[in-house]
């Protein structure tokens, strides 16, 4: 039986590994998260998908979430990272890639 472990890493500490890995440009920590919730949204409106079903896809989170994400900046922790970059069709470098537009 598979057993499914839930690490709680949020996406600060996504944010300080890839400035030190100088991947992305200089840009704070709450811009950081705005950026990552216009990502998610445009994302989102690009397959067509409401914040509910996008939630339905990430496995029954709820809209308020997708919504606060959206609207207040993202933060999630790294396992519902993996499961935006997933249910966005996207790898998480893509997610986290602010240098490629949404088409």
């Amino acid at each position: 039986m598979k057993k499914i472990i839930k690490v709680n890493i949020n996406v600060d500490l996504f944010y300080n590994f890839f400035s030190e890995l100088q991947i992305m440009e200089e840009v704070d920590l709450k811009s950081f998260r705005l950026l990552l919730g216009e990502k998610i949204k445009l994302r989102r409106e690009e397959l067509g998908l409401s914040q509910a079903a996008l939630g339905a896809r990430m496995g029954s989170k709820d809209k308020q979430m997708i919504s606060r994400y959206e609207t207040e900046g993202a933060n999630p922790t790294a396992y519902n990272l993996v499961q935006l970059a997933n249910s966005l069709e996207f790898s998480v470098q893509e997610l986290l890639d602010y240098e490629t537009k949404i088409k």
